[in-house]
């Protein structure tokens, strides 16, 4: 049964697991690059689904994960049974204890970054070379990070959250990591096989949700919202070089030659 879709895969419900069969563009290097933080996650202190491994089904790579029962934090925001701010200040701690545990074994978030970007066609070589040199002044952290941490990929059981789709996990800054949460809170569009009203409700909490991260987030975090700021042309940048909406795309754009332009 069909449980879930997004940019990269959809999800099948089988028995107790789930089949994450991805979508014919995902290179098989990127899905073990998931398969083996799925196994990684397995030895930290953070809720993650149990990993059973890589398969090829009905011709597609697929990784099989335990079947966690639940609704994400989005869901439930949506659906009005928690409160925006009671989901939010869970995400926001939860992803504060993500960054206290280490990302050993990950590929490092810094040098994947310098690889997005120097393939990007959305900003010329002068712009290339000065985020490269920003981004190498930067430590290149060794923190766990997930780089796709959003509301939607938190699943709440009753007891417990656990924190799904590690596909782009890697070790880094956690600074970086917050910039791209707030970059997804900010400007991601939801697909266009979500329902109207759904995508309704998301724009109405997004303000919300996004004010009681930040407020939460940095009440005991170990650095400040301006330390965050510099990350976030440069995860701009390497986000349009995703599958994402055409409308999120043109929003993109226009902050980061906001950014540019004002030398930031």
């Amino acid at each position: 049964m069909k449980i879930g879709e997004g940019n990269t895969s959809e999800l099948i419900k089988e028995d107790n697991k789930v089949i994450k069969k991805f979508n014919e563009h995902v290179q098989l290097k990127t899905i073990e690059k998931e398969a083996k933080a799925a196994k990684l996650l397995q030895e930290i202190d953070l809720e993650t689904p149990e990993y059973f491994g890589i398969r090829t089904i009905q011709g597609r790579q697929s990784i099989v994960y335990e079947h966690i029962k639940g609704d994400s934090l989005l869901d439930l925001m949506i659906k009005e049974h928690v409160t925006v701010e009671e989901a939010a200040e869970e995400f926001a701690l939860l992803h504060q204890h993500m960054h206290t545990q280490t990302g050993e074994g990950l590929p490092g978030l810094v040098a994947e970054l310098e690889k997005e970007i120097l393939k990007s066609e959305e900003i010329n070589e002068r712009e290339k070379e000065q985020l490269l040199k920003d981004i190498s002044q930067k430590s290149t952290g060794d923190r766990l990070c997930h780089m796709d941490y959003h509301p939607g990929n938190v699943l709440w059981t009753g007891q417990k959250s656990v924190v799904i789709d590690w596909l782009t996990g890697c070790q880094g800054p956690p600074e970086a990591d917050v910039a791209r949460t707030i970059i997804i809170l900010n400007f991601a569009v939801l697909p266009d096989n979500y329902p109207e009203e759904r995508k309704d409700a998301f724009t109405a909490i997004r303000r919300e949700l996004f004010a009681v991260y930040l407020e939460c987030y940095f009440e005991e975090a170990p650095f400040r919202f301006a330390d965050v700021k510099p990350w976030m042309t440069p995860l701009m940048v390497a986000r349009l070089n995703e599958k994402i909406p055409a409308l999120e795309k043109e929003w993109l754009r226009k902050e980061i030659k906001a950014s540019f332009s004002s030398g930031t």
